[in-house]
Order: C-alpha cells, then sequence, then structure tokens
C-alpha cells in the first residue's frame, strides 16, 4: 500500500517543487497527493462546490498492481496449497487493505474537503478482492488448475464474452482515434486555451493518458446506442448531440458539436454488431453438441460481455463538483442492458445460423460418402479377382 501511495503522492511532490507554489506549502501537495491516490480507489470527495468523483481509470492501475503483487507474496509465502486455505490468505489481505485505506480516508478529511468513507471502503475491497484474489491464486499455484476443473461450456462462455467485450472496446477505441483526427483543432485549441508551462505541459499530458481509459468506455457506450453526458441536461449519442460549455480539458475536444447525428455516429453503431458476430462465431465453432445448445450459450457470453462494458461505464462515470458538472459520462445500467442485448441477440442467431450449416454440411459429406461407398466396393481390386 505505501508503494502505491508513494506512486502517486511523489510525482505531485515533483510537480509542486518544479511549479509556482502560489503559497502552498509541501504538506498541501502531499495531502493533493493522499487525495488522489484515494480517488484511485474511486473514493467520493466531498468539496465545497459539490462532489468530486470522476477518476481517471488509468490511475486504478495503481492500486490494481499494488494489491496484485502483494496478494501473490502472500499465497506464496503461506505455503498452502488448498483452495478453502488460499481465500482464507485472500479474506485476511481484504479486510487488512479495506482498513487500512479507509484508516488513511478518515485521517486525510479535513480542510474543507471531506473523503466519503462508504464509497471510500468498497472500492478498496472490490480493488483488494478482484487483483488480491487472482494474485493470491497465482502465489500458490492454484489460478491454472482451477480454470482447468470448470465446465467446457463455462470456459466457452467466459472466453466469448472476453472476445464481445474486447471488440466493444477496441471499436471504442477506433473511434475516438478517428473522433481525435477529426477534431485536431478542437483539441489544439483547448490545450492552448490551458497555456501550461513546461511542467504543467508534461502533467496535462500524463493526466490526459490516464483519462484515456475512461475515454475509450465513454466511446463505446457511445457506440451501443445511450452514449454518454458531459454535464446536466446534455446528451453525447449517435441520436443526437445535445452540449453546451465543456471543460477545458483537450480530450473534450474530440466531441462532436450538436445537432442531428454524423455519417459517423452511423458507422459507430456497428460495433456491437460486429462483437455479437465475433462471440456467435466462436460459439459455432467451438461448442460441441453435447454442450447444449450453441445459441443460448453465445446468447449468455454477448450478455456477459455487454455486463462488463456496462460496469466499465459505471466506474468511468462521476462529478466534477455541483451545478453543470454534477453529471459526466455514461449511465453504465442503460450501457450494460444495450450492449448485452444488441451482442447477445446477434451472437445467438449467428452462432445457430453457423451450427445449422455446419450440420447441413456434414449431413451432405455423410450422404456423399454414402453414395460413394458402394461403387468403391464393386471397383475393388479383391473383388475382381475373385469375379474372375
Amino acid at each position: 500500500m505505501v508503494l502505491g501511495l508513494a506512486v502517486v503522492a511523489v510525482p505531485v511532490l515533483v510537480v509542486w517543487v518544479a511549479a509556482p507554489h502560489d503559497g502552498t506549502g509541501p504538506g498541501d501537495a502531499l495531502r493533493a497527493g493522499v487525495l488522489g491516490w484515494l480517488l484511485a480507489h474511486h473514493a467520493d470527495l466531498q468539496t465545497p462546490t459539490g462532489t468530486l468523483s470522476l477518476v481517471p481509470l488509468g490511475l486504478l492501475v495503481v492500486p490494481a498492481v499494488v494489491c496484485w503483487r502483494a496478494a501473490r507474496w502472500a499465497g506464496r509465502v503461506a505455503g498452502e496449497r488448498s483452495l478453502a486455505a488460499t481465500l482464507g490468505v485472500v479474506a485476511a489481505f481484504v479486510a487488512t487493505y479495506a482498513t487500512t485505506v479507509a484508516l488513511v480516508a478518515s485521517l486525510a478529511s479535513s480542510g474543507g474537503i471531506a473523503v466519503h468513507g462508504g464509497s471510500t471502503l468498497a472500492g478498496a475491497c472490490a480493488i483488494a478482492l478482484g487483483a488480491g484474489g487472482l494474485g493470491a491464486m497465482q502465489g500458490a499455484d492454484l489460478l491454472g488448475p482451477q480454470v482447468a476443473r470448470l465446465p467446457h461450456r463455462v470456459r466457452l462462455t467466459a472466453r466469448g464474452a472476453a472476445a464481445g467485450f474486447a471488440v466493444l472496446v477496441g471499436g471504442g477505441a477506433l473511434l475516438l482515434a478517428v473522433s481525435l483526427a477529426l477534431h485536431a483543432g478542437q483539441v489544439t485549441d483547448l490545450t492552448r486555451a490551458l497555456r501550461p508551462d513546461p511542467v504543467g505541459g508534461v502533467a496535462l499530458l500524463v493526466l490526459g493518458l490516464l483519462a484515456l481509459p475512461g475515454a475509450l468506455a465513454w466511446a463505446a457506450s457511445f457506440a451501443v446506442g445511450p452514449g454518454f453526458a458531459v454535464g446536466v441536461g446534455t446528451s453525447v449519442a449517435p441520436s443526437g448531440v445535445e452540449l453546451g460549455d465543456v471543460p477545458a480539458f483537450p480530450l473534450f475536444g474530440a466531441l462532436p458539436g450538436s445537432g442531428a447525428p454524423s455519417a459517423l455516429a452511423v458507422a459507430a453503431l456497428a460495433v456491437p454488431l460486429v462483437a455479437g458476430a465475433v462471440v456467435g462465431a466462436l460459439g459455432a465453432r467451438h461448442s460441441p453438441e453435447r454442450d447444449g445448445p450453441t445459441a443460448g450459450l453465445a446468447l449468455v457470453a454477448g450478455l456477459l460481455a455487454g455486463a462488463l462494458l456496462g460496469v466499465l461505464a459505471a466506474v468511468s462515470a462521476g462529478s466534477l463538483g455541483g451545478a453543470r458538472l454534477a453529471v459526466l459520462g455514461p449511465a453504465g445500467g442503460q450501457v450494460g442492458l444495450a450492449a448485452g442485448l444488441e451482442v447477445g441477440v446477434v451472437a445467438a442467431a449467428v452462432a445457430f445460423e453457423g451450427r445449422r450449416h455446419a450440420a447441413l454440411l456434414a449431413r451432405a459429406r455423410g450422404s456423399a460418402a454414402a453414395r460413394v461407398r458402394p461403387v468403391a466396393q464393386t471397383l475393388d481390386p479383391r473383388r475382381l479377382r475373385r469375379g474372375r
């Protein structure tokens, strides 16, 4: 935990040393780094102007990697190779980590900024359980054997869900790249409007890189239909764009202008269809008939892929204070439902047709073989010799 805190706090101190201080001291810079580390756990910060809860998703990598490495070490040194004992290690790790994060949050609440204990505890438990559980299983050499013990249908469904989720996020990345290229002038204007000095320019670049995963989630949410908001009463969706003043952040320069849907918006709607086709093709190819209805497995995989995108969308949303910036990002529930239905229905249809065509082809090959067999038997040299 100390390592993760240092990874976030030390760069803040470096920026404070290199930039004009404006009456702030090293203690203020250190506290800002601690608050940034708590934000990485998706903690809500109550400020005089409202709630600050919008987290650059790239920042979540810091506590996730720290938890994974620490729990992997704990699983290795525990010397236990049973699932029950490893789960005990995970439970102890989650309890210890969450308690420590909650203690830091209580100490950081001062000076007009209060850290919401419930969101901090929930975020710390989720990160410690997910990343720490994976690390502990790897440290105990149990991850591979436990995955291998899962039924084939479960592994196939998980593989399809992962593939569908990857296509959705990849489509969002492509959409974001095209939009950045089309609106490069707006991105440049927003960057110049901030007038950053060399240190501020580096900090702005790092912040932009940390915000990229969230931008991918917003772009994927746009592609599946519900879109996202950039303030109260705004909407950025394929059905149309309604915007007001946006925060002066370079990535927001990629937003389309208000008005009717563009050709790029219509083309983006193909992303969930492609994801469904990929999931259905995987299901039709790898699912044997003895494992149940292929279309049903593909449908479940598509729903899971949509649910994963919904979770990512929900985590990427938040608030930048009160008033108009109280709502930023997609609605995770709407995104998950829309993506799950779109990907799942297409996946089920593709898997059903793929399995049906495979069965027809196999039946045709069997019929052809049955017709050829009597002719081959008639022309058998051994029978011809006996006939003589």
